[in-house]
């Protein structure tokens, strides 16, 4: 599981966010259809997604946009996806482990 948060006051009007250009969650409603992110917490100071099963293909930039009565604003943060590379992993990448004849 991944979570990522975003610090909000009393100032802003819109939340949202952003996985690349995708539309992960616009305020409480879900534009993903991916059923692994959810919405952890939208309060009046917190406003965060995690991510569930995490996976090399949700490795990236993720975004949180705030608009505020004055101007939007943004908050990046990079998700690096770190442990072993299993089969599973190597097939959804196009690589094959061959094993060759015992010598």
């Amino acid at each position: 599981m991944s979570k990522a948060q975003c610090t909000v006051d009393n100032r802003v009007t819109r939340v949202a966010w952003l996985n690349r250009s995708t539309i992960l969650y616009a305020g409480n409603d879900k534009w993903s259809i991916d059923e692994r992110v959810v919405i952890f917490s939208n309060t009046k100071t917190e406003y965060s997604i995690k991510i569930l099963n995490v996976d090399i293909y949700d490795e990236g930039p993720y975004t949180c946009s705030v608009q505020t009565d004055n101007h939007p604003k943004t908050s990046r943060v990079h998700l690096i996806v770190q442990g072993k590379m299993n089969q599973r992993w190597l097939r959804k990448l196009g690589y094959f482990m061959l094993k060759g004849p015992s010598l």
